[in-house]
């Protein structure tokens, strides 16, 4: 347990839910098909369909968002050439200090910020293209990815206007089309990982004394944060129920330079107004 410990909230929790005795691999969502008996053969199967996204041609990948370090460690074992980020200071110790052989290939870094010497075959999130503004993210990735290069998002999105807690899908389309990028592939998988969700806020809820042990002695207030994690996770789930989320996969290709129509600095514009001059905007979309 005292390789987690260390971890900052969420991520200690999210670590502790998939193995009592910190030797969890993932952080991320599992897949889970009818034969699936834990949340770690659920990850396993949900980091096996990621992989099999990846086009034959690829040798140069970022894991952008590469938490505890394993994909990032299992792709570099099958001959690819990695580096994965993270603005996590935290998570990127831990990684290091499983994976030795590949130290030097884990960053702390914002994704906003990465600056690398080279432009790469493959980008891939896993969960982490969330927590980017999604203008920001096509435009930096327009830059990250070399010209026919790909990007592979495997994500929580919105559909509708509201709540905003995720990208919207309407929009990250948009701006992927305006930064070069093509859809080769799509797979909504929301049914199958929805399970972990509620297997999440289920173990958090009924081990929550056993939490406070193992990661109480601090001035966090332990008991509070686990149930504020789990009572946000059950407020969000609801918008999955209710279709306003999902959880998609995406396989993008940059077979184009950027283009800046109308149409997306129209967009561009109302994202840096916040939406609050959509009448306005609509009439200028409408003139055009």
């Amino acid at each position: 347990m005292s390789r987690i410990r260390h971890l900052q909230p969420p991520y200690c929790y999210y670590a502790y839910a998939v193995s009592r005795d910190g030797l969890a691999d993932y952080m991320h969502y599992g897949y889970w098909k009818e034969d699936t008996r834990s949340i770690v053969e659920a990850q396993e199967n949900l980091a096996d369909l990621m992989k099999s996204y990846i086009p034959a041609e690829t040798r140069t990948i970022l894991d952008s968002g590469c938490g505890l370090g394993r994909t990032t460690s299992d792709l570099s074992e099958k001959g690819f050439d990695v580096t994965g980020i993270s603005p996590d200071q935290s998570l990127i110790d831990e990684a290091r200090r499983r994976f030795p052989a590949i130290e030097k290939k884990f960053v702390c870094v914002k994704f906003e910020d990465y600056s690398p010497s080279r432009p790469f075959d493959l980008v891939f999130f896993q969960e982490s293209s969330q927590y980017i503004d999604t203008k920001v993210l096509f435009e930096q990735l327009a830059k990250l990815v070399r010209h026919e290069g790909y990007v592979l998002i495997c994500d929580e999105v919105r559909y509708s206007q509201k709540p905003r807690l995720f990208n919207r899908r309407s929009d990250m389309l948009a701006f992927a089309a305006s930064n070069g990028f093509s859809m080769l592939r799509n797979e909504v998988i929301t049914d199958q990982v929805l399970e972990t969700r509620r297997f999440f806020t289920r173990l958090l809820r009924e081990n929550v004394d056993d939490i406070k042990s193992l990661f109480g002695g601090t001035d966090r207030d332990v008991e509070k944060e686990v149930f504020e994690l789990a009572d946000a996770w059950d407020r969000e789930t609801a918008f999955f129920d209710s279709h306003d989320y999902g959880y998609e996969v995406f396989l993008l290709k940059k077979s184009a330079p950027a283009r800046h129509t109308a149409g997306s600095v129209l967009l561009g514009a109302s994202y840096l107004l916040k939406r609050k001059s959509r009448t306005f905007l609509n009439r200028i979309r409408d003139a055009l």
